[in-house]
């Protein structure tokens, strides 16, 4: 069920068909599908002298379709995104496996913007308080480095 209009580039077999597994798998994929299987058979049914509603469908069909070209393709570039992130936290491990299940809006919810703000600002503001004190230390060894200056010029005097 491999689609060839999407492009996955150099992926090997295992990668693609890992890729095709997680949009395939996804409920919203499948609600696509459907849809589209209907107005598929709406499309039919309706008599041929209807030109005006097989048009209306027509164009149904042919937006349902965009939409699930646009829906694979934004799953392979998630996937490759997610395959060239590095996944160092639980929040990504726990997105990336719901990602690789096909449950999107569960990945998406795992990655909450109010929480990864929240700790963006934490880490600013230990970054700030690290540089401080960085700066405090650079100016404690140039204060020692002084001493030892002014220490070297007094033992000329007391020899």
């Amino acid at each position: 069920m491999f689609d060839k209009n999407v492009n996955i580039g150099s992926h090997n077999r295992a990668g693609r068909d890992q890729f095709i597994t997680v949009y395939t798998n996804a409920p919203d994929y499948q609600q696509l599908l459907s849809d589209i299987a209907e107005t598929e058979e709406d499309l039919r049914d309706i008599p041929a002298d209807k030109i005006s509603r097989r048009l209306q469908k027509g164009e149904k069909l042919a937006a349902l379709r965009k939409q699930l070209e646009d829906f694979k393709e934004n799953v392979f570039r998630l996937y490759e995104q997610f395959n060239r992130t590095p996944i160092n936290t639980e929040r990504l491990r726990l997105a990336k496996a719901h990602f690789d299940r096909g449950e999107f809006r569960e990945a998406d919810a795992v990655l909450k913007a109010e929480d990864i703000q929240a700790e963006v600002v934490q880490l600013k503001a230990e970054k700030t308080a690290v540089k401080d004190r960085l700066a405090a230390i650079d100016q404690d060894l140039a204060d020692k480095a002084n001493e030892f200056m002014l220490k070297a010029r007094l033992s000329l005097l007391n020899p």
